[in-house]
């Protein structure tokens, strides 16, 4: 059985890797970096605490009356783009996902032991914190992302 160390060669990236990595991040890679409220649609009948059924009646015609307004303010933010600690976050966690994709080159982290597991967390942890060039490039590759979505959407 291969170790995981078997799979990494070395602790620093060249600058063409880091530039390489950064431009294969695309828009489907940091998707899941949004809150899922942000993409989800609202539905005024779905409640899922027990309530009476002139409560649920009541809380209908609340929620038909305040779905446009919400629907408004959610499309709103979307056009809006997100501030540099939020992109800052999304940038740190693509870097992360991008340095795990490159460490275990093709395999899946839940075959991995707790100990390797670990291992991995600590590589990654100890690369981004010796190539501060990484999270800059995803900074700004994911500012680009962000930008092209927000001139898509102001297409529409």
């Amino acid at each position: 059985m291969k170790k995981f160390t078997d799979f990494y060669k070395k602790e620093e990236l060249t600058k063409e890797e880091i530039d390489n990595l950064t431009e294969e991040l695309q828009w489907e890679d940091i998707y899941d970096l949004y809150e899922e409220e942000d993409f989800e649609e609202i539905e005024p009948n779905t409640l899922s605490e027990k309530i009476s059924a002139s409560t649920r009646l009541k809380k209908m015609q609340q929620m038909k009356q305040r779905k446009t307004k919400m629907l408004t303010a959610k499309t709103a933010k979307l056009k809006r783009p997100s501030s540099t600690a939020v992109l800052n976050n999304r940038a740190k966690a693509a870097a992360r996902r991008m340095l795990m994709k490159k460490l275990l080159k093709g395999r899946d982290k839940t075959s991995l032991s707790a100990q390797e597991r670990d291992n991995l967390e600590q590589r990654i942890k100890n690369m981004i914190a010796n190539q501060p060039g990484l999270i800059t490039k995803t900074v700004m590759k994911v500012k680009g992302i962000e930008r092209t979505r927000l001139a898509g959407a102001k297409k529409k």
